[in-house]
Parts: C-alpha cells; structure tokens; sequence
C-alpha cells in the first residue's frame, strides 16, 4: 500500500515556537520540561517516570522497535482532558492522517517519545503531565487550521508568523486552546500507529532535510534527471532539476556572497540550470527555457552550452535575431559547433521567411 499523502500541519509545527513561561513569581503554571531532559529520555529508549502508557491494541511486530533518525511515521491523535475526559482534537476527522520523521525536533517532545515506544498497527494511551503539554494549543492551532473545510493548505508562514515572537498567550483563536494556555491541564494522547517508512524507503522532503542531507541530496537528484532524459520522460525530470535547484538555494541563502562556499554552490546551479532548459526545451517550454539560460549566462556568460541552448529558446519563441546572435557567440567559443551552428542558421531563415510570408498576407487581408 502506497503510504497516505504528506500532512501538511506537521511540517509547519516543526518552526512552532514553545509556549514561554511568564516569569512573574504569583504564576501558578507548571514550569515546562526541557527539550535535553526529554531527549536523555529519548535516547534511553523510556518514558520519564510522570507518563503513563496503556497499549489499547497491540502492533503487528513481537519486538520492540528501534526506530532510527528519519524513520516516518503516520499516526492519528486524539488529546483528551485526563481528569475530565474533555475532547480537544481528534484527527481521524481529518481528510489526512498526521506525519512525522523521527529526530526532526517536532514541537511537542513528548510525542516523539511516546511514537517511539509503539509499533506498527498499535493503538495505546499516554497520560501526559501539564508541564509537558504547554506547546499543544500552538500546534493544535495549526492542525486546526491546515484541516478546515474548503480551505487550502496555508503557508506555513502563514499559520507561524503571528507565534514567531513575543508572548503567544490568548492569540490562537480558539477559546479551549486559549483557555488551556492560561490553565494547564494534565492531557492524555491516544496514538495509533498507521504506517512505518525507514530510511531509504521514502523520499524525504527538503523541509525535514539537514543542510548536509540537502547537499547530499543535490547531485542524486540530478542524476536522476539525466537517467530520465535518456527515457525521454522529459516532465519527471524537469521536477527532479526543479527540486535540485530549490534545495541549493536554500543552502545559498545561508552562505555570504564571495565566501568560497558561495562560490561553490553558485557554480553548481549552471549544469542543473542547463539540464533544466534541456527538459524544457524537449517540451517546448521554450519561454521558461529561455528564463533558465538567462541565469546559468548571468553566472557563466561564455557558457558555449548555455549560449547554445538559449538560442534555440529564442527561435522556439520567434526572436530570429537573438537566436542567431547566440549561435554565433557559441560558434565563436568552440569551432567544433560549426556544423550544428549552420543548420540553425538555415532553420532561422526557412522560419523566418515563413513568418514573414504569414505577415504579409495577414496584413494584405486587412485592406
């Protein structure tokens, strides 16, 4: 079975900041546990002593599991007030089940180490102590939100901005998540464990990806256009080089211009740009590879490939004169172009002379 499609809320509760604690003396809310106290937890394969856990349904598998960093996971919740049974969510109401990739710091730690304690198929309870649960109204908010009917997946910009700073008190909204933030309360989460995807057996999206698994990720990624090229499969690899090339600005983004890292990661975007243009030229995306020649020549100006693949744009889209100068500038930087250059040259004229001759009658026509 084909695993269920990416939940986009899990994402944005990824860049979700903590509920912070006033420091007024008289606050009477329980103090948040640290993410490092919860990760010795973790990375002792227990639960801290104050959580409890009933197994409703065991899973299919004997053995405990051992679930490595970037194991996938999708599950539905269900939160319930633990001394009034008050229901605050339940996704199995939702078009989408939940997503998360272990060892990708979602925003409530403890869900990650209870998740982790299951196996696939089990359906089990955990009694979560308030201090644990501050930052559930915040990522509440966004699985709320992500799952309205009608309502499109919201940018992630879009469900965070107004949490990025400050005291997020009282802001999500929704009056049961407002009034929890002001009174904590002891949760118990329901998980069932639906499907289990180990490292290798999925593709991993740039947004759970560290900086070293998306350049990793770059040049796999641009193999795998070339192999699809090659089967002529010219769509799928104008994805891959698309994604390719967003995973490196991502990586430029973090870099100064003129470090020798910039430099680096600048003259990698040429080939992708280039094998880029290529796809889109088979498909005659001619004005989209056009844009994509202009950037590789805006980095490599000679660039004999570029040059060439740019002119082919213009005369894809009409521009006669462009497209001949661009073949020039190529023939001028490599000679061995001289055959290839010719044959354009006598295209651009059989297109252009008929271009002209269409005009001309469209133009005799109207007088």
């Amino acid at each position: 079975m084909s695993p269920p499609k990416q939940h986009e809320c899990s994402k944005d509760c990824n860049n979700i900041p903590l509920v912070p604690t006033t420091s007024d003396s008289n606050d009477k809310r329980p103090v948040p546990v640290s993410d490092d106290r919860l990760l010795n937890e973790y990375q002792a394969g227990t639960l801290p002593p104050s959580v409890s856990k009933q197994v409703l349904r065991p899973g299919g598998l004997k053995l405990k599991p051992t679930y490595v960093r970037g194991t996938r996971i999708f599950f539905h919740f269900e939160t319930v007030d633990t001394e009034t049974g008050r229901v605050y969510d339940d996704t199995r109401t939702h078009p989408k089940p939940m997503e998360l990739i272990f060892g990708k710091k979602f925003k409530i730690p403890i869900w990650e180490l209870a998740l982790h304690t299951m196996r696939e198929g089990e359906l089990s309870a955990f009694q979560v102590p308030s201090e644990m649960c501050l930052s559930y109204p915040t990522v509440a908010k966004v699985i709320r939100e992500s799952n309205q009917p009608g309502e499109k997946p919201r940018p992630r910009s879009c469900c965070c901005s107004q949490l990025a700073n400050g005291n997020v008190t009282g802001v999500t909204g929704h009056e049961d998540l407002d009034t929890f933030q002001q009174n904590p309360r002891d949760l118990t989460f329901t998980f069932e464990m639906l499907e289990v995807n180990l490292p290798g057996q999925y593709d991993m999206e740039a947004c759970y990806m560290t900086d070293q698994e998306k350049a990793t990720s770059i040049p796999i990624l641009k193999a795998e256009g070339n192999c699809l090229i090659l089967k002529q499969q010219f769509t799928e690899a104008v994805a891959k080089y698309e994604e390719a090339g967003s995973r490196l600005e991502h990586l430029l983004l973090k870099e100064r211009p003129g470090t020798a890292e910039y430099q680096n990661l600048t003259s990698q975007k040429v080939p992708i740009l280039l094998n880029l243009a290529h796809a889109l030229l088979k498909n005659k995306d001619f004005y989209d590879a056009l844009r994509r020649c202009d950037a590789a020549l805006e980095i490599e100006p000679d660039n004999v490939k570029g040059l060439f693949r740019r002119g082919l744009a213009h005369k894809g889209v009409g521009s006669f004169e462009e497209a001949r100068k661009d073949f020039q500038q190529a023939l001028s930087l490599d000679s061995t172009l001289k055959k290839a250059v010719k044959e354009q040259m006598g295209d651009l004229a059989t297109l252009e002379e008929t271009h002209n001759k269409k005009l001309r009658n469209t133009l005799k026509n109207l007088f």
